[in-house]
């Protein structure tokens, strides 16, 4: 439920992480400098017949309150710069300061969820061509809440 701070820092070799729903804690600065590291996600996703993803049957993800809630601590994926894309389920409310700072081929991050409160100060700091995209009722607020946390002018929050 909790990987520790530090755990996988300086891995350098380590390209993809893919977390159970059942996080709890992604630890402070826990991947930080995974220069291989492309893509990371909390819970299970698939591909639709669309095209598109979305949460796989099996996650069990329900959008909405629930006793779970996930945070993604500071400096989590810090200095990751082939990380491609991030995948947030929907029990994800909080991400922390600088927690994505630097991933400067970050182009997509895909929030499922409906209870984000907090993105931290610098999250997005070297982060400069990246669409957020988040459930449709969301766009609003989430394009407050991920204002000004350091990212260049083509990050966009739009709807999936």
């Amino acid at each position: 439920k909790t990987i520790s701070s530090e755990a996988f820092m300086n891995c350098i070799r380590l390209q993809k992480a893919k977390l159970p729903k059942t996080m709890k804690t992604v630890g402070k600065s826990c991947f930080k400098n995974c220069k291989s590291m492309k893509k990371f996600s909390i819970g299970t996703v698939k591909k639709s017949k669309k095209g598109g993803l979305t949460l796989a049957e099996d996650a069990n993800v329900k959008y909405g309150a629930t006793p779970v809630s996930i945070s993604i601590a500071a400096s989590a994926l810090e200095n990751c710069v082939n990380l491609k894309q991030v995948i947030i389920n929907s029990q994800v409310r909080k991400i922390g300061d600088a927690a994505f700072k630097q991933c400067k081929k970050l182009s997509a991050i895909i929030v499922y969820s409906l209870i984000l409160k907090t993105v931290g100060q610098k999250a997005l700091t070297g982060v400069h061509n990246c669409k957020i995209s988040v459930p449709t009722k969301k766009v609003k607020p989430y394009t407050v809440l991920f204002k000004n946390k350091g990212q260049g002018k083509k990050v966009v929050v739009a709807k999936m």
